[in-house]
């Protein structure tokens, strides 16, 4: 299994669905498990079903907090608004 890259987590920005990944690279600072999606412990066959099955388990009630966790997250790292101060210094540099 191979690791979520952020296209993933900009996705569910959009969707509103809660990803299930492996805790690699940065992921931890954007899922976390139960909340905006579900962290597979290892890449053997055995820890992805066992998140696959706390995912089918989640009450219908829970789905709804999850996706707007899911969809802050998404908006909060990869919505516009965080890349516009970057965008202000970049251009103010080049103005100069």
């Amino acid at each position: 299994m191979g690791s979520v890259d952020t296209r993933s987590i900009r996705a569910q920005g959009r969707t509103g669905l809660p990803v299930t990944t492996n805790p690699t690279s940065d992921i931890g600072q954007y899922v976390r498990d139960g909340c905006e999606g579900f962290l597979v412990r290892s890449p053997r066959p055995e820890h992805l079903a066992e998140a696959l099955v706390k995912a089918l388990e989640v009450p219908r009630s829970q789905w709804a907090e999850m996706r707007c966790y899911a969809q802050a997250v998404a908006e909060r790292w990869f919505g516009y608004r965080a890349y516009v101060p970057k965008l202000m210094k970049f251009f103010a540099a080049l103005s100069r």
